[in-house]
């Protein structure tokens, strides 16, 4: 009797009178990519950064060419938390977004860096070539001033004093001004002429001049000025004679300057007869070819 009553234990190992419960399965642990790749390219940024200050001269933008890397990184982190079937994943976009905020960021602040450092090193080599072309130029005679400008075509590498170093399709213009009473273009072209010899004997890298005689900011009524272009090495390899062709003359007349004589008179023609003008016959300077043809025919 008390064996036909006693019931037989469940094989789960659960006392009799208890129901046994299914367990409910663990929840997955939920990893957050995108984390470790903040956090390395944190570290990277900073040893960048660090590096930069202790070695003045490292290109930190061709560091920045490898920030592909952190994708990389950041496929293997996707990688590595799809292969572990317990956990589930999802992207740190917050993280992500500030990796790719952090490298703009620093190359950005490497490119304005670049081009203030660039700016300076230019002016500071206008301003040495200025220096050098007053000293150099002045036994040339009639220089009254000097200016150099240069157009780079290439991001500047500064020397040890901090000027741009030239290179080729680099533009180095120099404006001169002439002060001197010269008869005629042939004349100014001859003064033209001794300042660029002068100018190559000092070794100065002038590419480029322009050429002007007028040192006075208000020319008086009736005076002759004249002004030469001289570009590239054809041109400032020129004979004075030759480079008299290209002198252009300029008369003033009430504070405007004319280039020709038909400029001149459609300007006269302006004014009734009873006006006043300047004493004796505005005429317009003769050019040299005019003057050659003149002798010719004479």
């Amino acid at each position: 009797m008390e064996e036909q009553n006693r019931q037989p234990m469940p094989e789960t190992g659960t006392p009799a009178g208890n129901v046994a419960t299914a367990t409910a399965p663990a929840p997955r642990r939920v990893r957050r990519v995108g984390t470790v790749t903040f956090g390395l390219t944190l570290i990277g940024m900073g040893v960048l950064l660090l590096l930069s200050l202790i070695l003045p001269q490292m290109d930190l933008l061709s560091a920045l060419r490898f920030a592909p890397v952190v994708l990389v990184i950041l496929g293997i982190e996707v990688l590595v938390y799809t292969a572990r079937p317990g956990e589930k994943f999802k992207y740190d976009v917050l993280s992500i977004l500030v990796c790719v905020l952090l490298i703009l960021g620093v190359a950005g602040a490497e490119i304005v860096s670049r081009l203030a450092v660039n700016h300076y090193a230019w002016q500071n080599l206008e301003a040495d070539l200025d220096r050098k072309a007053y000293t150099a130029l002045q036994p040339a005679g009639d220089v009254w001033e000097v200016l150099t400008s240069v157009t780079p075509g290439h991001l500047a590498t500064a020397d040890e004093q901090g000027n741009a170093v030239l290179s080729a399709g680099d533009e180095v213009r120099a404006y001169v001004r002439l002060d001197g009473n010269y008869a005629d273009a042939l004349q100014f072209a001859k003064a033209c002429r001794r300042v660029m010899d002068a100018a190559q004997k000092a070794g100065l890298p002038y590419t480029a001049y322009r050429f002007t005689s007028n040192c006075n900011d208000n020319p008086q009524d009736n005076s002759v000025t004249y002004a030469l272009e001289a570009e590239g090495s054809w041109a400032t390899g020129r004979t004075a004679e030759q480079l008299a062709k290209s002198v252009y003359s300029y008369l003033w007349y009430n504070g405007v300057a004319f280039d020709s004589q038909q400029e001149l008179d459609e300007y006269l023609s302006q004014f009734e007869e009873d006006d006043d003008l300047p004493g004796g016959v505005l005429q317009f300077p003769e050019t040299s070819e005019t003057a050659s043809t003149d002798t010719a025919s004479n």
